[in-house]
């Protein structure tokens, strides 16, 4: 790698800090908008997270910041991803009432839901449903033992 060149991790740790910065103004908001973008456009890493596992996309739907989410959601992102609390871009949006984001969110969950859906059903189509799901190991366990009673 060239000197002075950062990698699409280093990209995308900067996108992330760029996407959590609170507004600070008109000004500011521009520059953060049109630094995000060219990190996007140089291939910043839509996967990278920070110490909370929250993803760019994260960040961007939490404070919708509607110029860096729009460039970051036209980039595909996958919406399913969640954080360190179990909880996906549209949760972010949802719990702080992000109004612009919930319905893009919305739909690009639902794609990708199918997507994998799609994925899952193609794979059994291809082996003829020979493929067997493992069950939990704790029901395999108590398989041997009567049910529990009130």
């Amino acid at each position: 790698m060239l000197k002075g060149m950062k990698t699409r991790a280093e990209m995308g740790q900067e996108l992330i800090a760029l996407a959590s910065r609170p507004m600070d103004g008109a000004a500011e908001n521009l520059t953060l908008a049109s630094r995000s973008i060219a990190l996007l456009k140089q291939g910043a890493s839509l996967e990278e997270r920070d110490g909370n596992g929250m993803t760019a996309l994260m960040w961007a739907s939490r404070h919708y910041r509607r110029k860096i989410f729009n460039a970051i959601i036209e980039k595909n992102p996958d919406p399913l991803v969640t954080d360190n609390n179990g909880l996906t871009a549209l949760d972010h949006a949802r719990q702080k009432k992000q109004k612009p984001a919930i319905p893009v969110l919305e739909k690009a969950t639902e794609a990708a839901s199918r997507k994998v859906w799609g994925n899952a059903l193609s794979h059994a189509f291809a082996t003829k449903g020979k493929v067997k799901a493992k069950k939990p190991a704790s029901f395999r366990k108590a398989r041997g033992t009567a049910a529990p009673t009130a």
